[in-house]
């Protein structure tokens, strides 16, 4: 399943008013086996987490390598530069556990 979604750091966020709910790189960890939020026994859906990517590839080549750095380290980045520099969206590939 693949999941896109506004990132908290959008500004598109906040305008488009269909948006209800803003997501961070852990949002799908509350259904995630193995992850700290998983402890809470939020739910009974259970998500295998495949891929997350904050931002998309541009033209930019300086963008791209931003991106990269974003990607890798995205709970740094939540914390320390996402009002500084916002990526928009963010794309999760989820699998069902049954």
């Amino acid at each position: 399943m693949k999941v896109l979604v506004p990132h908290f750091s959008s500004s598109d966020f906040f305008t488009d008013p269909a948006h209800k709910h803003a997501f961070s790189s852990r949002s799908f960890d509350y259904f995630v086996a193995g992850t700290e939020l998983y402890r809470l026994n939020y739910s009974r859906a259970r998500f295998l987490k495949r891929r997350v990517q904050l931002g998309f590839p541009s033209r930019n080549p300086l963008k791209n390598v931003v991106l990269r750095f974003i990607n890798r380290y995205p709970e740094w980045y939540e914390k320390r530069l996402a009002f500084i520099l916002p990526v928009g969206s963010i794309l999760f590939e989820l699998e069902v556990v049954k």
